[in-house]
């Protein structure tokens, strides 16, 4: 973690007037962790840690991983690309849900090993669920979701 990103986290604990230790206490640390999130010493922080700290410093998640509340995370253009074939047939809204969102968040976290691991075990279940559908509808004839991606 950044020491902006520190400095970010203290001001937020000061402004709700908390100390680390009433910090720490909510969050489910200890009182030194809290130290070493706010000095920059601490490169990455859980999931469910960030979440605690956001909803004790009444500030979204976003604002702890150092983004601005309004303006989400743009993907690259080929990342948009490589998520298009990926949209979820249960649904029509083209807005993602924060699970879906930590999951991008998380996906661009890892190295291009990981990420090709994680394309293989989608495309695999991708399919799954689509040939399940045809069985159930009695359709024929789709791409498994590789070909479509190529």
């Amino acid at each position: 973690m950044s020491t902006d990103m520190g400095r970010k986290i203290r001001e937020l604990r000061e402004k709700c007037g908390l100390t680390q230790r009433e910090v720490a206490n909510a969050v489910g640390v200890t009182e030194a962790t809290v130290s070493r999130w706010e000095s920059g010493h601490i490169n990455n922080m859980r999931r469910d840690k960030i979440q605690s700290l956001a909803k004790i410093l009444q500030v979204s998640p976003l604002v702890i991983m150092g983004m601005k509340e309004q303006d989400p995370p743009a993907a690259p253009p080929s990342a948009q690309e490589a998520a298009e074939p990926y949209k979820s047939p249960l649904t029509k809204r083209d807005e993602l849900t924060e699970h879906e969102r930590e999951h991008i968040e998380l996906y661009r976290e890892l190295d291009e090993r990981g990420r090709n691991a994680v394309d293989d075990l989608t495309d695999l279940h991708v399919e799954r669920v689509r040939e399940s559908t045809e069985r159930l509808s009695g359709s024929t004839g789709t791409e498994n979701a590789a070909e479509k991606r190529a």
